[in-house]
């Protein structure tokens, strides 16, 4: 499965340096804690990269941003005493001299600070510029100049996972002092540029009333700040004529859903005998035995992630060492009403050659588990999860404030990284040792109580995202 863009890390932050600083907001004078401070004088004709001792802030300048060599300042403040503190999923940084111009854009990186895990339906991330008492940020209603800091690599929608210490992009061509926000999804389009003729952005929507673009990027429905329509989804394939005789397979999963062996998600799907060149499907509702039924299926308005691939191999998914073809596995789709996207096979569908990656476990909101061990391991996949017996990969790691990643090590040496190979099939028991155990027992929590594994294909690093509400007693023991 396509890797998530945010590596996930905990990060215990050492305050290098407490000041104050008096702002007027209003009529109030706001204290502002500065938490650290880096200064380095940038060459021009090389450019640098800076970063703050804590790793809260990084910048990156290109040579030949700058007309002469200047003397860069970062200053990393805590949340408190800024406007919509509340809001921020990341500190305040400023950057100096302030109101410094590029002759390119900069990208900063700000590690996220916040506990909500993920992103909240009708929620997406923004970067925001403070501009006196206030934030702005597309869509905010405020005028957006050149050079004001805009989102950099995938957007970060609602559903998308989020912790503390991950890497959060921006570009901007100025200095100023920026953070990152979690708005309403309708805040980021009062412009609906993307929409004004229907483009169909990167999925190929067909945008028929000007709506969404690439995957909703400028708002839910360009300038109308209206919700996504829920509707069915439609591929019109072309140039399909090298896959004749192979069977094809779409699948559509909500966006961020990594457990794709678990029947019990919803998901839609078709699969079909490749006979011609040009042919469309519409996806199905499910049977709940991994088959489909004659029903359309219908999508609630939103974004979701899409799977299609060609099944050269009979084993009902993209095959490492194959002929199978996919497309970025997955690509973004947003539902809104009835819509109808375009794969070229020439174009959109390569061989599938999954990367390598790690694996990173995150939970939060384990408080009543403060002090108990989160245990992971990971073994090959299994028809049956009473087979397997060697694993190949665990972790341990104390929930503290209930909160813990662990990113497993090797089944026979856990304090080295296991790295798994692009399109492996593995099976993965997370529990919480509540009886102190040291292996899973009765009485102890686990995800879907072992009934189960999490069952994920290795492509590229996987981001796993759980809260309390996700975990079950067990009600046996793993034999």
């Amino acid at each position: 499965m396509k890797k998530l863009l945010l590596l996930v890390m905990i990060i215990f932050l050492v305050v290098s340096c407490k000041s104050s600083k008096d702002e007027e907001n209003g009529d109030k004078t706001v204290e502002r804690e500065v938490l650290t401070t880096k200064s380095e004088t940038v060459s021009a004709s090389e450019g640098s990269i800076i970063k703050t001792d804590d790793g809260e802030a990084e910048i990156e300048i290109p040579a030949g941003a700058l007309d002469s060599d200047v003397e860069i300042t970062i200053t990393v403040y805590k949340k408190k005493g800024f406007p919509n503190e509340n809001d921020m999923v990341a500190k305040a940084v400023e950057f100096g001299p302030a109101g410094l111009k590029f002759n390119e854009n900069v990208k900063v990186t700000l590690k996220a600070d916040t506990d909500i895990g993920v992103v909240p339906q009708g929620k997406r991330v923004v970067a925001g510029l403070l501009k006196g008492d206030k934030w702005i940020y597309e869509g905010s209603g405020d005028p957006i100049m050149s050079g004001d800091p805009i989102m950099s690599g995938d957007p970060i929608m609602s559903g998308d996972p989020i912790m503390s210490g991950d890497p959060i992009m921006m570009e901007m061509g100025h200095f100023s002092t920026v953070s990152f926000l979690i708005v309403s999804e309708r805040d980021t389009g009062d412009t609906g540029d993307t929409g004004d003729t229907g483009d169909t952005g990167d999925t190929g929507d067909t945008g028929d009333t000007g709506d969404t673009g690439d995957a909703g990027n400028t708002g839910d429905t360009g300038d109308t700040g209206e919700p996504l329509e829920d509707g069915t989804l439609t591929i019109n394939f072309k140039n399909a004529g090298q896959a004749a005789g192979y069977p094809l397979m779409a699948y559509v999963f909500h966006h961020g859903e990594f457990d794709l062996w678990n029947e019990l998600i919803d998901f839609s799907l078709k699969i079909v005998e490749v006979e011609s060149d040009e042919f469309s499907i519409t996806l199905k509702e499910h049977d709940g035995d991994g088959g489909f039924t004659e029903v359309d299926w219908i999508g609630k308005g939103g974004e979701y992630d899409l799977y299609v691939f060609t099944d050269t191999t009979g084993s009902f998914m993209a095959d490492m060492d194959s002929d199978d073809l996919a497309n970025d596995y997955p690509s973004k789709v947003t539902i809104n009403g009835n819509t109808v996207i375009e794969i070229d096979f020439e174009k959109d569908m390569k061989p599938f050659e999954p990367e390598d990656g790690t694996l990173i476990i995150n939970v939060t909101g384990l408080n009543e588990f403060n002090g108990k061990n989160l245990m992971v391991g990971v073994f090959e996949h299994q028809e049956d999860p009473g087979d397997n017996e060697e694993g190949i990969a665990m972790g341990m790691i104390e929930i503290v404030d209930g909160k813990a990643t662990i990113v497993p090590g090797f089944w026979e040496n856990p304090d080295e990284t296991w790295v798994g190979t692009g399109g492996h099939i593995v099976d993965i028991f997370i529990i919480i040792d509540v009886t102190e155990t040291g292996e899973p027992t009765k009485g102890d929590y686990a995800i879907k109580g072992l009934e189960a594994p999490l069952t994920v294909q290795i492509n590229g690093d996987i981001n796993i995202f759980y809260t309390s509400d996700d975990f079950l007693e067990v009600e046996i023991g793993l034999d």
